[in-house]
């Protein structure tokens, strides 16, 4: 018997095409397929099945999250695993990391004449060299970090940038502030002495005939 694992309706169409239906159970999902793991398939019997097919196409789950699910999967049961993606390519990340737990056979083909090749081949089990495609050589996958670290740091050198412009401009409007602040104390206390010197010279009789002789320059 052979389970199949999907939440397209369309997949059973593929699957019948080479197993018998008689031979399946079709398992739709309406949920998220990392729950579907956790509460009720690792509480069914699975002695019936020799093999699950599982098309992780539509999944809304994150890579991370279908790759512990079906980890989880190898290591508990001693099951062949045939991954449906049509939607990947061999090189992808997830295919690599699924080909590193042992898993060989994918279906990734929307060509009818390759896919009918890879479901053949799966059927009948691949090993390491029929798959050995979908593993991500280590230097590509460092390439692939470096850039994404120069992405990221080119990103945070951008940020920085920003934020120092941010924080110039923040520190220049502070001081024409305060400086028009200053300007302003200055003006009003130089109107003050100008005040107090003219209050001044109105009540005292000799300060006001010095300022009246000084304007009209001495005798």
């Amino acid at each position: 018997m052979t389970l199949v694992i999907t939440n397209n309706q369309n997949t059973k169409d593929m699957v019948v095409k080479y197993i018998n239906v008689k031979e399946c159970v079709i398992e739709i999902l309406e949920k998220k397929f990392s729950v579907y793991i956790d509460n009720d398939f690792m509480n069914r019997n699975l002695e019936q099945f020799d093999k699950i097919i599982i098309d992780i196409g539509e999944f809304e789950d994150t890579k991370e999250e279908i790759l512990k699910a079906i980890t989880r999967i190898r290591i508990i049961y001693d099951i062949q695993i045939i991954i449906i993606a049509l939607k990947y390519r061999a090189g992808n990340e997830l295919l690599s990391d699924l080909f590193d737990i042992g898993i060989y056979d994918f279906i990734i083909s929307e060509d009818e004449e390759n896919q009918n090749e890879e479901w053949i081949k799966s059927i009948n089990r691949n090993n390491y060299i029929d798959a050995i495609k979908f593993k991500v050589k280590t230097n590509e996958k460092k390439k692939k970090i470096k850039k994404i670290s120069k992405n990221k740091l080119k990103k945070n050198l951008r940020e920085n940038d920003e934020q120092v412009s941010k924080n110039i401009l923040s520190c220049f409007l502070s001081l024409k502030s305060k400086l028009s602040d200053v300007l302003t104390l200055i003006w009003y206390a130089f109107i003050t002495v100008l005040v107090s010197i003219g209050a001044t010279a109105l009540l005292n009789s000799n300060i006001r005939q010095l300022i009246i002789e000084i304007i009209q320059g001495g005798k």
